[in-house]
């Protein structure tokens, strides 16, 4: 019994004399003038931003893009279409991502409409418009982006003449054929 209660308490106090030492050892450093290196900054490891179709619109790396509902159209002139995105990532981070990053690329935010935890912003710039869409589903997080251009106005039919569009003349109806009669809308019973 004497021999149990020597070895528990051997073992006490080697435990505290590592404790010990290794507590002074972490003043010690600072006391005696010692430099010690400060701590490492966190460094981001996640995946890199990436555009896609759209050279102006960034995608956080963690989405993945969903081509199979892709649908874009390019010309010399234009770009636009609708790109769908999907990842575990929280939806209040990625509208502010969006919020931050768009201006980066000449979007000028126009709203931003939250209902849940879904959000829909509006993006404006000289000649496009964007709308990102975040839909937080329970187990992934949807994203949509739909580009659209924004063409200068352009002029009425006829304006420029100062005459409108005429309509072709109806059909002259015929001798004894009936008349046609005004379509009525039934209402629902």
């Amino acid at each position: 019994m004497k021999r149990a209660k020597r070895i528990v308490a051997l073992v006490w106090i080697t435990a505290l004399s590592v404790a010990f030492l290794t507590g002074c050892q972490h003043f010690r450093g600072k006391e005696s003038g010692g430099e010690t290196a400060p701590p490492a900054a966190p460094v981001a490891t996640g995946p890199v931003p990436i555009y896609y179709d759209f050279k102006d619109v960034l995608i956080p790396g963690d989405l993945k893009l969903n081509a199979k509902r892709r649908s874009v159209y390019m010309d010399d002139r234009v770009v636009a279409g609708v790109l769908f995105f999907e990842g575990r990532v929280d939806a209040r981070s990625l509208a502010a991502f969006f919020e931050e990053k768009m201006p980066q690329d000449g979007w000028r935010l126009i709203n931003t409409f939250r209902q849940r935890k879904d959000y829909q912003l509006s993006f404006q710039k000289e000649r496009a418009f964007c709308q990102v869409t975040i839909y937080d589903k329970p187990f992934t997080t949807e994203v949509e982006i739909r580009r659209t251009p924004i063409f200068p106005p352009v002029e009425p039919m006829g304006a420029a003449t100062g005459t409108a569009p005429v309509s072709p003349p109806a059909p002259a109806a015929e001798e004894g054929a009936p008349k046609a009669q005004p379509l009525r809308i039934q209402p629902i019973r």
